[in-house]
């Protein structure tokens, strides 16, 4: 075996049986392929489970979310869902949940943060509302009496 390389002993000996046994070509050629599906399946099935627990792991940890987790966690994915119904769309949502992103603490911190800036009320400034109309001299001049 090449250095570094590790291969489960079930394996190797599956693979020596087939490549040395006394098989006809067809026949060595099926039981090879078959013991590469066997791995490519194991691996599949180990990276799947990786995976799953990576996503576990990030859920927990946007739990543990100062502020924005534990009890508030429903109310602030509410709140992402908003601003992504706003501004993203359908294929968004896929993205989110294609690559697991939307479950990863930072990309909720960065979503809760846009949230709260796009959903904040800032206070309406301005001035009073005059109900009589200006004249012609307060318009060009500013006051009443004309030019002072």
């Amino acid at each position: 075996m090449p250095e570094g390389l590790v291969v489960d002993e079930e394996h190797l000996t599956s693979f020596l049986e087939a490549l040395n046994g006394d098989l006809a070509p067809k026949d060595r050629a099926t039981a090879l392929l078959g013991l590469h599906e066997k791995l490519l399946t194991g691996v599949g099935e180990q990276l799947n489970t990786a995976w799953e627990a990576t996503q576990e792991e990030w859920r927990q940890a946007a739990r543990a979310l100062p502020e924005i987790g534990g009890d508030n966690l429903d109310r602030t994915l509410g709140q992402i869902a908003k601003v992504i119904d706003r501004y993203g769309d359908k294929d968004t949502r896929e993205a989110f949940a294609l690559t697991g992103a939307g479950n990863h603490p930072a990309v909720i911190k960065l979503m809760a943060a846009i949230a709260k800036d796009v959903n904040e009320t800032a206070p309406i400034s301005g001035q009073p509302v005059n109900s009589a109309p200006k004249s012609r001299a307060e318009r060009m001049y500013g006051s009443k009496e004309g030019t002072q």
